[in-house]
């Protein structure tokens, strides 16, 4: 197995969500995990060795309510998921899969792509640093 997929599928059971999971029908708040983008960042010929930087992301919506109300249920829902990203990145850690793992500040410009009225959206990114003795990741 890819080291990227047991890290990615890990990261998904500790935040009990699915990974890559389109939008459907949804009451009060949505989350997915996106599998992101990934990048070499290093690589080591004596070994050989390669470092690399995961960064999915977690997409979040919440419906409903005033934009107050949304805003204030999108600040709770973020401050949970990073929450247990801070959980994540320990048992990660400790697994021996990843040297670290960080969020982002969130982008609310998704926004704009759901075109839904009454609906508020963010994209999390989680920046993972880890190294891989194996070359695609």
């Amino acid at each position: 197995m890819i080291k990227r997929e047991a890290i990615l599928a890990s990261l998904a059971t500790t935040l009990a969500l699915d990974r890559n999971t389109p939008i459907g029908e949804f009451k009060s708040t949505w989350r997915s995990l996106s599998d992101g983008e990934l990048e070499k960042t290093e690589e080591f010929l004596n070994g050989p060795i390669f470092e690399w930087q995961a960064r999915p992301v977690l997409v979040l919506a919440v419906e409903g309510g005033t934009p107050a109300e949304r805003n204030a249920a999108m600040s709770a829902l973020i401050e949970a998921q990073v929450a247990l990203l801070d959980t994540a990145r320990q048992q990660l850690i400790t697994a021996g899969l990843i040297d670290d793992l960080r969020a982002v500040d969130p982008d609310f410009s998704a926004t704009d792509l759901w075109g839904a009225v009454g609906v508020k959206a963010a994209d999390l990114t989680i920046e993972i640093d880890y190294w891989s003795d194996q070359s695609v990741g």
